[in-house]
């Protein structure tokens, strides 16, 4: 895929696992009547479906998993707090 390039329908609707080991590295970028902004895609999860204990889905539908039930390719971000488990306390 070429850099810059969008990614192509269906991308998503694959095996969560391949999805995700292609999504590392990958720059998002959003474009507005303020500005531009991006940021590169440094860390992802692969849940396997509700079925999956690992999975927030696994609870069911909720205001927190609502995005996990939406077509392939809809997403979520976790913001950083910017706070490391390796850094001394």
């Amino acid at each position: 895929m070429p850099y810059g390039a969008p990614l192509p329908a269906g991308f998503h609707d694959r095996d969560p696992a391949v999805v995700a080991r292609e999504l590392l590295g990958a720059v998002l970028r959003h474009e507005d009547e303020l500005g531009a902004i991006s940021g590169r895609i440094v860390e992802t999860e692969a849940y396997l479906g509700p079925h999956d204990p690992a999975s927030h889905s696994a609870v069911g539908r909720t205001a927190r998993t609502w995005h996990m039930f939406g077509p392939p390719g809809t997403g979520c971000r976790r913001a950083g707090t910017g706070r490391s488990a390796s850094r001394d306390q």
